[in-house]
């Protein structure tokens, strides 16, 4: 993982979805509520990744996800 202070670029090498190292699909930014953001690309399905993201609660509840750029406003956080 790259850190930026508390944004961090989570790398291939710690991704344990097959479908991750395929290219293409779209970068997830998630902030959590601790003010933790984990940036991930090539996630192909959002919504699964998002709900998976949101069982581990390690950084506290998730306050803001972004797809693309775009915030997501369809999940309750």
């Amino acid at each position: 993982m790259k850190n930026n202070r508390n944004s961090l670029r989570v790398t291939r090498e710690y991704r344990t979805n097959p479908l991750s190292l395929q290219e293409g699909g779209y970068e997830v930014l998630v902030v959590f509520e601790d003010g933790l953001r984990l940036e991930y690309d090539n996630i192909h399905n959002p919504k699964a990744y998002v709900c998976r993201i949101r069982k581990d609660l390690i950084h506290g509840k998730v306050e803001e996800i972004y797809v693309d750029g775009k915030l997501l406003e369809e999940f309750q956080y």
